[in-house]
């Protein structure tokens, strides 16, 4: 009997659409990477536009003592202290300006984009992961979560970490 030694690479470069296959495989990270450029403009445009009473209280508690602000909230809010704690961490950090207080929800804005491409490839293949990460990245909503100086863009990001956690246990 004679052995065959069957070439893998041809037969599923074959099977899949040859060298085309490798173009639209090569080309999802060059898109994802495009779209999130996009997001990062779209959120940096009017970042600077005055604080709105939302966004001060923000500032209020986020400068108070760190042990000061469970109590603050407990008394005064329903939002849990993580973002607040956060928020004072970098204002000690890089100062009290309104861009500053900013930055770390633009910093979550914009990796929310990524994560949900990773989320969405996860569950339903590339092309849905690249439709969902344009479509976050150019969301009005998400875009101005990612400009003011408030928890909603920090949650999403969390949402995202630990949601494919959730979807493979289930």
């Amino acid at each position: 009997m004679e052995a065959r030694v069957i070439d893998t690479h041809s037969r599923s470069a074959a099977a899949t659409g040859g060298w085309r296959a490798d173009v639209r495989v090569a080309a999802v990270p060059i898109m994802v990477t495009v779209i999130t450029a996009a997001g990062i403009a779209l959120r940096v445009y009017g970042l600077t536009k005055g604080l709105w009473f939302d966004e001060a209280y923000s500032f209020f508690i986020a400068r108070q003592s760190l042990w000061d602000v469970p109590r603050l909230l407990r008394l005064y809010d329903t939002h849990p202290p993580l973002y607040y704690a956060l928020l004072h961490l970098w204002m000690a950090l890089v100062g009290r300006g309104e861009a500053a207080m900013r930055v770390p929800s633009l910093v979550a804005g914009v990796l929310t984009i990524p994560l949900t491409f990773l989320f969405a490839r996860r569950l339903a293949g590339d092309a849905v992961g690249v439709l969902a990460a344009a479509f976050v990245a150019t969301s009005p909503y998400l875009i101005a979560a990612s400009q003011e100086a408030r928890m909603y863009a920090v949650l999403t990001v969390f949402a995202l970490g630990i949601m494919p956690y959730i979807s493979a246990s289930i």
